[in-house]
């Protein structure tokens, strides 16, 4: 077995492993990493595991410059779940040790590997790099009926009741490709809790790159947009990935009326099952999730990082990915401004609406 660099022209060779792969996410696809590229410039120094000139595995990683400290590598930024996808545990640890190696050749701050359940998270329990495992998340998903009509019967008895009110109101959503509505309400709830807010390069290259597999859905009422959510759809799986929503999306009880129709238009193109993405234990996010139905489950590998400076490494253990501490200088215009560029708030990844909404007694996180 060799391992090697992501080279051009091996594009459809990975998207086809990634396609017949059981445990594949969106953000294994070539796409993601189009994604990263145009709308971040992210470096890119993914791995492939060959055997006998076939694919065996392969591990998405880029470099993320950051304006203070050293640069770290991940698998994936902005993925909620990335980290090694190979067909047994070897060929995953052959992967991690070689990331690990090219983290301390660049000397970075950390190597942060977002790997599920499989192979990949298995084997780096095992080996003797300094792991530490990032374990505040839960993970929701489940099968959605086979029958659209069946989806709100599927919702529990409360949640239910939010979304006949909401489109007995008058609430109704729309489906289509709105970039510029799905912003300006994500903006306007990441920016009422002072969090960073991700470029509109980035959700337009999410349209682009995924074409028929990335969807917005906008709930309005009179016209208005309440609040929109954009979802990747992927081997059988929607996955609402961000959202947002005006002040008044909370009192319209807007968000259960979106996920409603969100999971009612999935099971009418056919998808089976719903993905509600990643929460932190505890919080509004993961409320709102239990209360339309769905089981917390934990994931033993939510997070791994590595380093060579045990500073470094706290750092990595107590911030994942896509959240990292900011500095008490970023408060400033002055300092928030560069590190915008390169942050992603807990929300936007959270599948969750932000802001507070019916249903959840504690903010979305």
């Amino acid at each position: 077995m060799k391992i090697a660099p992501f080279a051009p022209g091996g594009e459809a060779a990975w998207d086809a492993f990634v396609a017949a792969h059981p445990a594949s996410q969106p953000f294994h696809r070539r796409a993601w990493a189009d994604v990263l590229a145009a709308s971040y410039g992210f470096e890119e120094l993914s791995l492939v595991a060959w055997q006998d000139r076939e694919p065996a595995g392969l591990l998405p990683l880029h470099l993320v410059r950051r304006p203070v400290g050293r640069p770290v590598l991940i698998s994936a930024p902005l993925a909620s779940v990335a980290g090694p996808l190979t067909l047994d545990a070897e060929t995953a640890d052959a992967l991690l040790a070689e990331a690990l190696r090219r983290a301390r050749d660049r000397n970075v701050g950390y190597l942060e590997i977002r790997a599920g359940d499989g192979p990949g998270g298995a084997a780096a329990s095992g080996d003797e790099a300094p792991w530490h495992v990032l374990d505040s998340y839960a993970s929701f998903r489940k099968p959605l009926p086979e029958r659209a009509d069946d989806v709100l019967g599927a919702i529990p008895r409360k949640q239910r009741a939010e979304v006949r009110k909401a489109r007995a109101a008058g609430v109704t959503v729309v489906a289509g490709r709105d970039v510029a509505t799905f912003y300006r309400l994500y903006r306007r709830s990441v920016q009422r809790l002072g969090s960073p807010v991700f470029p509109r390069r980035y959700a337009e290259a999410l349209v682009e790159r995924f074409g028929a597999d990335c969807e917005i859905l906008t709930a309005e009422k009179d016209g208005v947009p309440l609040a929109s959510v954009l979802t990747l759809y992927h081997a059988g799986w929607a996955l609402p990935y961000h959202a947002g929503g005006s002040r008044e999306a909370g009192a319209a009880s807007a968000y259960p009326a979106l996920y409603a129709a969100l999971m009612e238009r999935a099971v009418a193109r056919g998808v089976p099952g719903f993905d509600f993405g990643r929460s932190i234990k505890g919080t509004g996010a993961y409320a709102f999730k239990r209360n339309f139905g769905f089981e917390a489950r934990s994931s033993e590998a939510s997070g791994r990082a590595a380093s060579n400076s045990p500073s470094a490494s706290r750092s990595a253990k107590g911030f994942p990915i896509g959240a990292p501490k900011c500095p008490a200088s970023s408060r400033s215009k002055r300092a928030s401004a560069p590190l915008r560029r390169h942050q992603s708030s807990r929300l936007i990844q959270s599948g969750a609406p932000c802001g507070r909404v019916k249903g959840s007694s504690a903010s979305m996180s």
